[in-house]
Formats: C-alpha cells, structure tokens, sequence
C-alpha cells in the first residue's frame, strides 16, 4: 500500500450520544483560530452525532507551521481530504465553517463532492465571486504587526487587535506567516459564480448584518448561484457571528442540517 504523504491534521472526536446518530459532521474553524472555537457547538451537536473538530496546520495540535515556509491552500485541502478518508464514520458528511474554514469547506467539495453531504459556510472569503476583491495579493509582508492590525481591524471593528489581550495577540502572531499566506491565497482566488452552479449539494450561506460589504456580497452571491443554496443575514452580527452570536449561529446550523438529513431519509426510504 502507497504511503499516505498528504498533511495530516489533529482532530479531536466528539462521539455520537445517540444509538441512532444523525450524519456526522466537521466544524472547520476561521484563520488565527483553532478547532476549540467549536467544542461548545460540537458538544452540542454531540447529542446525535459523530463530530470532528480538527485543526488547520499551523494551529492548535496540528503544531506550528514551519518557520520560512510558504504556505498554499492546496496543503490544507490535502489534509482535509485526508481526514475524510480517515474518518470512522462511513458515507458522506457535513462540512461547517466559519471564515477560512469556510472556503476550505467549499474547495473540498468541488473536489471530494461523494464525501459532502451539505456544506455550511460563514462569511467563507471566496472572493472569486466579487466583480473586484478588496485587496489584490502581495508576495510578502514587512511590517507584520501592522498587517496583523489591518487584519483583525477588517474583519471586526476598528480598534479591535489594539483592545486584543496579550494573550489573543501573541497566538496570532504565533501564526502569523501562516495566517498571511492564507489571505494571499484566497484574494488569489477566481473561482467565478458559475462553478459554483455546478455543486450540487444543499449548501447554507449565513453573513452578519454588520459584516464587511464584500463578505456579505459574496455570500449572498455563491447561495444564488448554487442550485441548492440559501442565505441567511444575522441579525446585529458581525464577521466573528459564530462566537459573538454564537446560540442564534448555532440553531441557524443545526435547523439546516436536520433538514437536509431528513431530506436524505425520505430519498432513500422505500
């Protein structure tokens, strides 16, 4: 048997209460993050089904990314694919993500669409959709504190990486080279409406209220353009809606999902 050279990612498992689990499913966490942003949803969802939390290299148990390296979301899409076929749990599954996660949740479905079930992203930063991204790449960063500030400022308010605890900002700084070659390769991206189209999948599109214009424009694009796709807008939330309004995100989600498993009965009944 060929050795397995994909990345590997750590995971943490969440076993299915219930002697009849609904399909399983992986919470994707956002850049600068790692998968313990979900282990209060995943404990939930626990209740009746099998739930996997990995984290993207570069974080959490997946250990730090390699000083120097260049990164590509190829990698990342590798890995996860990987934990797909090793997973204990046969047949396909839902992929939730929020941000980043959100867009690796779509990138492996066009490529591994017998494994996904449904797919469920917030604000995934899919630019390709937008008629122009709000940034265009740059090969490298000098001024990494800065970078870091811009970051965190866009995606939440201004002022938001300089009020950070210590503690936040040191994590993100951990990850920073990771972090930046991540963006680089998702203002990268042309993945245009039109392919979307082609994933036949039900797909759920949540966005903040108070979200940056872009990220709720192309939300709203890829839910339209997808033949089984829908968006929703969160009310008083913004970008980080996953934690900052976490119980209304989190019923949002699971809603969705019992709907498309019920769906998938009926399908295959008799």
């Amino acid at each position: 048997m060929p050795l397995d050279r994909r990345p590997r990612l750590a995971v943490q498992r969440f076993a299915a209460k219930s002697v009849a689990p609904r399909l399983p499913v992986v919470l994707l966490h956002s850049g600068g993050m790692s998968g313990r942003q979900w282990r209060k949803f995943a404990t939930e969802l626990s209740e009746s089904r099998e739930v996997y939390t990995p984290d993207f290299l570069g974080y959490g148990e997946s250990g730090p990314w390699p000083a120097g390296e260049r990164f590509h979301t190829s990698l990342e899409i590798l890995a996860l694919e990987r934990l797909l076929d090793e997973l204990e749990a046969p047949g396909p599954v839902h992929l939730v993500g929020h941000s980043y996660g959100g867009a690796i949740a779509f990138l492996t479905a066009f490529h591994r669409r017998r494994n996904v079930a449904s797919v469920v992203a917030y604000e995934p930063p899919l630019f390709g959709v937008l008629d122009e991204p709000p940034a265009r790449p740059a090969p490298a960063v000098d001024d990494v504190e800065g970078w870091l500030r811009g970051f965190v400022d866009y995606w939440n308010v201004p002022g938001a990486w300089d009020a950070m605890p210590e503690g936040g900002k040191a994590s993100f700084r951990a990850n920073a080279m990771k972090l930046f070659d991540e963006v680089q390769c998702l203002l990268g991206d042309r993945t245009p409406a039109a392919t979307y189209a082609t994933l036949s999948v039900p797909a759920l599109l949540l966005c903040g209220e108070h979200s940056p214009i872009a990220a709720r424009t192309l939300t709203e694009r890829i839910a339209a353009a997808m033949p089984e796709g829908r968006a929703v807008r969160i009310a008083e939330a913004g970008h980080m809606g996953p934690i900052t309004h976490a119980p209304t995100v989190h019923q949002h989600i699971t809603a969705f999902l019992d709907e498309v498993d019920d769906a998938l009965k009926l399908r295959q009944a008799p």
